[in-house]
């Protein structure tokens, strides 16, 4: 239910609520992702139930092991190459990753893809207008139950956002260590940028409110894992996670001077690319809606 292939953050992530988040987006890599839940993809992963618990056996850990060998053969090397071009050959990956046998079907007749959309940021990532016409699934394909896929998006929504808090963590923490490094020998009047106060107590400001943001995340999934309804505590992190992302790249940015202005470092790139996290997933502003039904506050 989630976006399989999204950027992702700089080291090998955590793993968590069956979202598997491998990390490296200061290098512009990609990840793999997806909750564990509905029975086709557990059946198509290798796992089986053993009690009140699902077990992944060998198949499941062979097929992850073959689809990380694409992603690190095909995907990974040429990330930062399509975010230049802003392009990205999603024909010729999703080719690849059909003759693996991961798709399960080949494109449709009646699928029509028009209009690429130019994005302001996340361009080694396509959007693009789509039409469907007369177009047949064979019903053997079907997965869930017909005419639940609102729902079922719904369910997931949860887990996605959590997803999208835990995936911009690390690349916050990265863009705060090199303003650290860069305004730590960037000098202007004898001295280094970080040596004036307003600097390094901004740095320590944001870096105290990314390191709440990480015990939100921890409380949220711990309460999420023991099967509590987190959709107040997830909401929180997720408005929290957006806002934050916006006044942490903008200080930082502040602190590069002109060169923050070019897109030759990460935080540029950060400030731009992590704009869409107040909007995708739910809206800040449908976040605050969600928190004030859970008070009791909405009218």
């Amino acid at each position: 239910m989630c976006c399989p292939l999204l950027p992702a953050g700089p080291a090998m992530a955590r793993c968590w609520a069956g979202l598997w988040a491998r990390a490296a987006w200061a290098k512009g890599r990609f990840v793999l992702g997806g909750p564990a839940r509905a029975g086709d993809l557990r059946r198509a992963s290798g796992a089986a139930r053993a009690g009140a618990h699902w077990l992944y056996t060998r198949e499941h850990y062979a097929v992850r092991e073959s689809l990380r060998k694409i992603i690190d053969k095909d995907i990974n090397p040429f990330v930062d190459k399509w975010e230049e071009e802003g392009q990205f050959p999603a024909h010729k990956i999703f080719k690849i990753l059909g003759q693996a046998g991961f798709l399960g079907v080949n494109k449709p007749t009646g699928v029509h893809i028009a209009k690429k959309i130019d994005k302001m940021g996340m361009r080694s990532s396509d959007t693009a207008q789509i039409f469907f016409e007369d177009v047949r699934v064979p019903s053997k394909y079907l997965i869930g139950e017909e005419g639940m896929g609102f729902t079922y998006q719904m369910l997931q929504f949860q887990e996605e956002r959590l997803w999208a808090v835990a995936n911009i963590l690390a690349p916050m923490e990265n863009v705060i260590q090199e303003t650290i490094d860069y305004t730590r020998q960037r000098k202007i009047y004898n001295q280094p940028i970080l040596h004036n106060q307003t600097v390094h107590f901004r740095l320590a400001e944001l870096a105290t409110e990314v390191e709440l943001l990480h015990s939100l995340l921890y409380q949220t999934v711990a309460l999420y894992l023991k099967g509590n309804d987190v959709t107040k505590f997830a909401s929180m992190a997720k408005l929290k996670a957006g806002r934050l992302a916006r006044e942490l790249t903008d200080s930082c940015l502040q602190f590069w001077g002109g060169m923050g202005f070019t897109n030759e470092v990460l935080v540029s790139r950060l400030y731009r690319d992590s704009r869409l996290l107040s909007i995708g997933a739910g809206a800040d502003e449908v976040m605050l809606s969600i928190i004030c039904k859970y008070m009791g506050t909405l009218p």
